[in-house]
């Protein structure tokens, strides 16, 4: 009786470390928590890296009729303006172009602006919808990884920019920006020796902005 009570719990046990692992790769994988309703993109949705003359074509329109208005009425007193909002004009836009690294970047910029102005129209989704979805999109392209570590990086939310920065690398490991940005984040949480390593290949590889240069000097940790 008392074994088969011991192997009863023993399995009790397994089960919930199973839960308890599964819990946690779930909490990597969503890491903002940002509520998403399902919505489906245009039929002839692309990759923005196609340099194809329909989707060169497609994009330009898509830069000077959405994208580029968007950005424009981000700066207005209420995110409106000829051709309507920016929250609808990015949200049509990435609907096109699911992992344009300018929309992506304009939704995470406006998620935060709007905060200061809530006269402002909100975004139809949250910043990690789209960026969940770009990544599923073109699973190949490292900018919607970045870009989350950037928006988690915004949130203050330094562990989890880490861990998209590195998925961004595993696709782009020569990626200075990606090397860059990683740097800054590990700076926040003062794990200063993997910044330093990270640094030197930004600047390795053509970095041009000096200031984690200057931070990590000024911290004990030069970059030769």
């Amino acid at each position: 009786m008392i074994i088969v009570v011991n192997r009863y719990l023993f399995g009790l046990v397994l089960g919930l470390l199973s839960l308890c692992v599964c819990a946690a790769e779930n909490s990597v994988n969503d890491l903002t928590n940002d509520s998403c309703l399902p919505y489906e993109l245009k039929s002839s949705a692309y990759d923005y890296r196609k340099q194809d003359r329909h989707s060169r074509w497609l994009a330009k329109d898509i830069w000077n009729a959405h994208i580029h208005p968007a950005i424009n009425q981000m700066r207005t007193d209420n995110g409106r303006g000829i051709g309507g909002s920016a929250a609808g004009n990015l949200d049509y836009a990435l609907k096109w172009i699911p992992n344009d690294p300018r929309s992506l970047k304009a939704v995470i910029d406006y998620s935060f602006l709007i905060k200061s102005k809530p006269q402002h129209v909100p975004l139809i989704r949250a910043p990690g919808c789209y960026l969940k979805k770009a990544i599923r999109f073109v699973p190949d392209d490292p900018m919607p990884r970045f870009l989350y570590g950037y928006y988690l990086y915004k949130k203050k939310q330094y562990e989890g920019a880490i861990v998209w920065y590195e998925r961004g690398l595993k696709i782009d490991p020569d990626s200075s920006e990606g090397h860059y940005n990683l740097g800054l984040t590990l700076v926040k949480l003062k794990r200063y020796k993997e910044a330093q390593d990270h640094a030197r290949i930004a600047y390795k590889l053509g970095y041009p902005l000096p200031w984690l240069r200057h931070k990590l000097s000024k911290l004990g940790y030069p970059i030769n």
